[in-house]
């Protein structure tokens, strides 16, 4: 009867750390745009680039984006600015608001993180897209305006797209070489990339964008998973004999 307690208790154990929706998604605040360049210097259109300030909690991490896609300032740490790009095109956001976000892996319309756009997003942040213009020039905008109607194609927000060329968009054939079907949810295979549900001060929606996600234990919940399957193991081993 022991024996039997102890697999029920190590089987809850294994259900809770299977379970992704127990994972605390911290929420963080943030400031939109930087001062005299409304939502940043690379922002194009009602798309691209936009320069985000963390100015308050955890769970996107800085540290993981290319030099020059995020600034984290001396001595304030966890602090800092990073680029991203929207995952909806019929809600809004404002300059020089701030917000709160906490990441997740759907839009507040129900549009699930694709792996089209987790990709390509992840290889934005690392400053491994190819043919992507990090430079401080005119590239660049052009590249963030094909990245955001990417990032918008893959996540069904094809109201601002000129769909008759989106098939000579450089980052969608990146994709739909990468997979066979960009359109698929990223699932497990997010790239540390999650879309931030924004809201305002008072509530209300704010256009979602997307971040890179810090892991929050690193790999500690699978090697707690591993010693609980492990101890069923043993636990059922006692009781066959």
């Amino acid at each position: 009867m022991i024996v039997k307690r102890k697999i029920l208790a190590i089987a809850a154990l294994a259900g809770c750390l299977l379970t992704p929706s127990l994972r605390a998604n911290p929420a963080v605040v943030i400031d939109v745009g930087t001062a005299g360049t409304g939502y940043g210097i690379w922002q194009t259109g009602s798309g691209g680039e936009f320069t985000f300030t963390v100015v308050s909690g955890s769970g996107i991490n800085l540290a993981g984006y290319v030099a020059g896609e995020s600034s984290i300032p001396s001595g304030i740490s966890g602090l800092g600015t990073f680029e991203t790009f929207c995952v909806e095109d019929n809600v809004y956001i404002y300059p020089s608001t701030q917000i709160t976000g906490v990441l997740s892996s759907q839009n507040s319309e129900g549009q699930v993180l694709t792996e089209g756009t987790a990709w390509l997003y992840s290889q934005f942040a690392h400053g491994t897209l190819a043919g992507y213009d990090y430079n401080n020039d005119s590239g660049h905008n052009t590249s963030a305006g094909n990245l955001q109607n990417a990032i918008w194609y893959f996540m069904h927000q094809d109201e601002d797209i000129n769909l008759s060329s989106i098939d000579s968009n450089p980052y969608v054939e990146l994709a739909k070489t990468e997979f066979s079907n960009p359109f698929d949810a990223a699932g497990g295979n997010n790239f540390d990339v999650g879309v931030l549900q924004l809201s305002n001060s008072s509530g209300g929606g704010v256009q979602n964008q997307l971040a890179l996600e810090s892991v929050p234990d690193g790999g500690a919940t699978f090697g707690l998973l591993a010693l609980s399957i492990t101890g069923m193991g043993l636990a059922a081993r006692c009781l066959r004999s």
